[in-house]
């Protein structure tokens, strides 16, 4: 008798550029968490390296598990090429572009299971903010984007779209890019921009409320640890005008998309980029003193 191969349930795209500190803590948490749906095939995980130096290539193979796949591009792609190439290469029902520093927690795999009964597109679970060394970080940052997080009292998930939504991301964003899992036929529709930058992110995820796409919103307890640090690419971005520049550009461009749709929330929301101005202006000062004390 044949046995039928089980469907992929959740492709877990890791796209690699440059530093390998945090890797070897992202590949055990995958292996802890998806152990045994891995070796079943359920789970697939692919390595995408976009690094100038192979170090990903020796961790992994150092790493000893078979069932974790690697790719080495031939040429460097960036930022958005490599989620492009990601993109093309799931085959899941659901995909996730992991950080190679981020990490999963416990229970993941159970709320997984439980939020994609609901029909949606877009899935956010809950997520825990960690510093250099895997501890708990508490930050203004992070602290806004938990007060912008829609969500009920009670903690159940509730599926958000349409102008309501997409007003409140362009108040503020509050999604953790890292920890979303995606409908794979959903987004296998649309591509990365390579016009947006640092934001390429919330423009793909904005582009999909704008066509009308749900996304599902969870405040239980975390299951998946978000790292802050000092070399990662956010925390640089930060400290420049680039970051801002490019979230304006962005938000200016989505209040017009959304006017001719008669959202006039995300439309006034989009105009007075509040959160955005703000976060720039926190960083600057940050960055005054950074220089002032450490020159």
């Amino acid at each position: 008798m044949i046995q039928l191969q089980p469907s992929p349930q959740l492709h877990i795209l890791i796209p690699t550029y440059g530093d390998s500190f945090y890797f070897k803590e992202t590949l055990l948490s995958i292996k802890s968490t998806f152990g045994a749906r891995i070796r079943q095939g359920l789970v697939l995980v692919t390595v995408v390296d976009d690094s100038r130096e192979s170090e990903f290539k020796s961790l992994l193979k150092t790493f000893g598990d078979p069932n974790f796949e690697y790719i080495r591009n031939e040429e460097r792609l960036g930022l958005e090429g490599n989620f492009n190439k990601c993109l093309q290469l799931t085959r899941a029902q659901y995909t996730m572009f992991v950080g190679c520093d981020d990490f999963f927690l416990q229970g993941f795999y159970e709320q997984f299971c439980r939020v994609i009964q609901k029909p949606a597109q877009i899935y956010a679970l809950g997520v825990e903010v960690v510093n250099d060394v895997s501890k708990q970080k508490k930050g203004l940052i992070d602290f806004t984007k938990h007060l912008l997080t829609p969500g009920s009292k009670n903690n159940e998930e509730e599926v958000h779209s349409g102008d309501a939504f997409l007003a409140r991301l362009l108040l503020g964003n509050f999604l953790y890019f890292p920890s979303l899992i995606w409908e794979t036929k959903s987004i296998k529709n649309y591509k990365f921009d390579a016009n947006a930058g640092v934001v390429v992110d919330l423009e793909l995820i904005a582009r999909m409320i704008l066509d009308g796409h749900g996304i599902l919103i969870s405040k239980r307890p975390p299951v998946f640890a978000y790292r802050r640090h000092r070399g990662s690419e956010s925390s640089i971005q930060k400290f420049t005008s680039q970051r801002f520049l490019s979230e304006r550009s962005l938000s200016y461009l989505l209040a017009g998309n959304a006017k001719e749709l008669g959202w006039w929330r995300s439309y006034l929301f989009g105009r007075l980029l509040i959160t955005a101005r703000i976060h720039y202006l926190i960083s600057r000062i940050e960055f005054r003193f950074h220089d002032k004390f450490h020159p």
